[in-house]
């Protein structure tokens, strides 16, 4: 379930941020274009991970994180498919430091002001350096504790503007 959150960012409150960004007339519609990214990723690319795992029998191999991907990959696609999960994992990493650099900034600037958009890339930096240097199990560790930290304010504004969301919906429908 944790790496389902990684995945896709649902219910932690990060992506919003950059939906929140976009330039749109109809925030319904900017809505339903976030959880389409939801939906897809979980339907396409986790389940699809997931059945290689079942399929290949490497879900029970002792491996962990991406060295049970890429072995689930290569029992199936042979050497390509180590370097099929190879790239994969690089173009997730390299996405997710921009995107987490920009929700951070972003945050930080509406917390404390734009002047802490410097000392937030600074510290950002250094904890890419952290994360680089930390072993794998560490770094799931973190990321397990920080996501489920930042999902329980989120969860409570989830809650408290439900009936907002419910107004919006059903004005765009009157709107018709």
């Amino acid at each position: 379930m944790a790496r389902g959150v990684y995945s896709n960012e649902a219910g932690t409150g990060s992506v919003p941020i950059a939906h929140a960004s976009a330039r749109t007339g109809n925030p319904v519609t900017q809505g339903k274009v976030a959880m389409l990214g939801v939906f897809l990723d979980t339907l396409v690319v986790s389940s699809a991970t997931g059945l290689v795992l079942i399929a290949s029998g490497m879900w029970s191999s002792g491996l962990e994180s991406a060295a049970v991907t890429a072995s689930a990959f290569a029992a199936g696609l042979g050497s390509s498919g180590g370097l099929v999960v190879l790239a994969a994992s690089l173009l997730f990493g390299l996405s997710t430091l921009i995107s987490w650099a920009f929700y951070g900034e972003q945050c930080a600037a509406y917390l404390w002001g734009p002047a802490a958009r410097k000392p937030y890339r600074v510290l950002y930096c250094l904890a890419i350096l952290g994360g680089a240097l930390a072993g794998a199990r560490a770094i799931w560790a973190w990321g397990d504790l920080l996501n489920g930290i930042m999902a329980i304010p989120n969860l409570i504004a989830l809650v408290a503007l439900g009936g907002e969301v419910a107004r919006m919906r059903s004005a765009r429908g009157a709107d018709r």
